[in-house]
């Protein structure tokens, strides 16, 4: 039996707290279960293991069952992750979203909340037959061989604030084992978090990101950028779902002011790029006023 409350390091920098789950926690038995605390505030947010749902078809005669890994999340009433229910006359079955690294994750996504208090991961179908189960196949985003993948989720912290961040799965085999490897969230309260953000500073998260900042954060009249490249590059503003909402282009190693006093408070990201539009970098940062 393996119950795990973690004792890993934290590491905090920029507006993100980072926890790397040292050693992997791996989930392949019904005893297996993982508590997160993920604010280290002393109250679990959320818990992985395996899950069951069993339920009857017209008159009751008919039993069927999905079994799984699963993530719960009943400790707080806004607690939730990103994913989609399925609903029908006999049952509600949820299952949690499957997101690669640079997806944003923040108020704009579909949170599964209320019931069902759990989700699967990946799950197995299973209809009862003469008084046996009679497997269906898999059912959920997670099926075949899945490797560095992330499940956004929401929780609240001890003052009732919202935060938003991502926990990182690999599924070695769907349906029956999950790797817990690390999980992150963004510190401001009501700010999104691109999922694999770790808090490195912009520029050396890999050989690929580009060095340049942002400043203020939050803004409210204009934003500046500064980067040091020696293409040209523009920074596209964007709203949580996508839309572009102003360009400009950016001048290497001088203050670029960007006027933002006509957007409407909330969540936005800048994406810097270049003019083929392959994208260098990203920053979300908020409009408070």
């Amino acid at each position: 039996m393996a119950v795990a409350l973690l004792g890993s390091f934290h590491e905090s920098l920029a507006q993100v707290q980072y926890t790397d789950v040292d050693p992997d926690f791996v989930i392949d038995d019904e005893d297996d279960l993982l508590f997160l605390d993920i604010d280290g505030n002393d109250t679990d947010d959320f818990i992985f293991g395996i899950g069951a749902l069993t339920y009857y078809i017209g008159t009751g005669s008919i039993e069927d069952k999905i079994n799984g890994v699963a993530i719960a999340w009943s400790f707080q009433p806004q607690n939730a992750i990103i994913g989609e229910t399925i609903s029908h006359d006999y049952a509600i079955f949820a299952f949690a979203s499957n997101y690669s690294d640079d997806k944003l994750i923040g108020e704009h996504n579909l949170w599964i909340e209320g019931l069902p208090n759990f989700a699967f991961i990946c799950g197995n179908k299973y209809g009862g037959v003469y008084g046996g189960w009679l497997p269906f196949g898999q059912i959920g985003f997670w099926q075949d061989i899945q490797t560095d993948r992330f499940i956004g989720i929401r929780f609240q912290d001890g003052l009732d604030r919202t935060h938003y961040g991502w926990i990182r799965c690999d599924a070695p085999d769907s349906g029956r084992v999950l790797v817990i490897k690390d999980y992150a969230y963004e510190t401001q309260a009501g700010v999104g978090i691109i999922a694999g953000d770790m808090g490195e500073p912009v520029g050396i998260q890999t050989e690929n990101k580009l060095l340049f900042s942002l400043y203020p954060n939050p803004a409210q009249e204009w934003i500046e950028i500064r980067h040091y490249e020696n293409e040209q590059l523009f920074a596209d503003i964007r709203n949580l779902e996508g839309k572009l909402l102003l360009t400009q282009a950016l001048q290497s190693g001088s203050a670029n002011r960007l006027p933002v006093a006509d957007l409407p408070m909330g969540t936005y990201v800048a994406v810097i790029r270049n003019e083929t539009g392959e994208v260098k970098g990203k920053q979300v940062w908020v409009k408070s006023r």
